[in-house]
């Protein structure tokens, strides 16, 4: 993984671009002491980067860690951990304050995939929790 994230990032850096990247890392950056935190956090801080989230974003009875996080080289940026309570990971809102001109307001829409496939799997995950 992490020769993979290096090149990526440094592919990233080359382009003299701006850039999010976003996922389940499984890293917890929360276990400052634990070698993989700190090899991510070496890689980032080669790069001049940093990880965005610093709070949890998987809560169990058991455990409280941060695995999924937003690095980014840019520097106006808000990230914010969201209780989504449809997984067992919670979300991260990522807000992108653009000093260019703005348009008009944004309709928000939610919608939701109801395809017999995702149906199927809610109906078994659900067996499973009973």
């Amino acid at each position: 993984f992490f020769l993979n994230f290096e090149e990526t990032l440094s592919d990233l850096t080359e382009k003299n671009r701006g850039f999010i990247v976003v996922g389940d890392f499984n890293i917890d950056v929360l276990d400052v002491d634990s070698p993989m935190t700190r090899r991510f956090a070496d890689i980032l801080r080669s790069f001049g980067l940093k990880w965005s989230v610093t709070s949890p974003t998987r809560v169990t009875a058991d455990s409280a860690t941060a695995i999924d996080n937003v690095v980014t080289n840019m520097t106006d940026i808000d990230v914010v951990v969201v209780d989504t309570a449809i997984s067992d990971h919670y979300g991260q809102q990522v807000i992108v304050n653009s000093h260019e001109a703005t348009r008009g307001p944004v309709e928000k829409k939610t919608t939701r995939d109801i395809r017999p496939a995702n149906i199927a799997l809610l109906n078994f995950l659900l067996k499973k929790e009973s």
